[in-house]
């Protein structure tokens, strides 16, 4: 794969995802702007976020995996992991009736401790990388996030929870999308040191003839 384009990809792709995910963080985060009988499709752009975020980890992992090893196997593999959940959670948020919205909450505060949990795993594991602290942030917000939805849970008015998971997703995207910009700096300058001959590399002078 050419790296070049490999590089162009993530940064894109990584943009795309956090400009998404803040729209409709903000789209969540209205409800109060939403018709009480028009409110149910707000689960629609749950379970899209998921699983775009979902599908967007596994390509990261896919061209990690492709430009070599920037990232240690272990960070790829959990990365992938939250790929899976985020996308499985994604499809049962849209496809499963959660009539209950004891269940709905439940279930979403299980996935972010979970997808917490995995995010600050991978930032533990990328962290000589300065980039660490994108994925440390989205999981500290994840934890924070699930601890609060209990809180909801145990009195809190309903349509709360969802704004909630709204201005959630909203600082997520603003994380993606400054981690887009760092990752695009940090893997040129990878490329560009990879490409650099090597300091050493003058071709030595050949050794005098010795006259007999």
């Amino acid at each position: 794969m050419n790296t070049a384009k490999s590089t162009d990809k993530i940064y894109l792709l990584s943009l795309s995802v956090g400009i998404i995910t803040v729209v409709l963080g903000l789209a969540l985060a209205a409800t109060h702007f939403i018709p009480p009988d028009q409110r149910d499709k707000l689960r629609v752009i749950i379970a899209f976020i998921l699983i775009l975020g979902g599908i967007a980890q596994a390509l990261y992992s896919y061209t990690f995996t492709s430009i070599g090893h920037m990232f240690k196997t272990e960070a790829i593999v959990w990365n992938s992991l939250r790929s899976v959940i985020s996308v499985f959670v994604g499809f049962v948020i849209l496809l499963h009736p959660l009539d209950s919205f004891i269940t709905f909450p439940l279930l979403i505060a299980v996935f972010f401790i979970v997808e917490g949990a995995l995010t600050i795993g991978i930032a533990n594991n990328i962290r000589p990388q300065k980039v660490f602290i994108y994925p440390l942030i989205n999981g500290v917000v994840s934890l924070t996030f699930a601890i609060l939805i209990f809180y909801v849970m145990a009195g809190m008015h309903e349509h709360f929870t969802i704004k909630l998971l709204g201005l959630t997703f909203v600082i997520r995207g603003v994380v993606v999308i400054l981690m887009a910009f760092s990752l695009r700096d940090m893997i040129n300058k990878l490329l560009a040191e990879r490409s650099a001959p090597p300091e050493d590399s003058t071709p030595e002078e050949p050794a005098p003839e010795v006259k007999a």
